[in-house]
């Protein structure tokens, strides 16, 4: 990728990597690794009726994947409501 030639202080890759460096995905995928494999350990060494306590495997956010709220309405939904609105008139 083109990017990956850039310093991390330019505009274009500050963009695109909104400041998430390979440091930080490396230790990203690290915790998740070893979360997921400490899971997979107590999921198989616990006895049944107590492995709906174990936690869930870590899931670090990355910045391009946060998640967005979705709209309150969809935009079919603001339709019917403007359609309803001008039926009113």
């Amino acid at each position: 990728m083109l990017i990956d030639e850039l310093p991390g202080t330019s505009q274009t890759a500050a963009r695109d990597t909104q400041g998430w460096t390979v440091a930080h995905e490396l230790a990203a995928q690290t915790v998740e690794g070893v979360s997921s494999l400490l899971h997979a350990f107590l999921r198989a060494n616990t006895d049944t009726k107590k492995r709906s306590r174990i936690p869930k495997p870590v899931e670090i956010p990355r910045p391009w994947k946060r998640a967005r709220k979705p709209p309150a309405t969809t935009p079919a939904d603001r339709l019917k409501a403007l359609a309803g609105s001008l039926r009113r008139r």
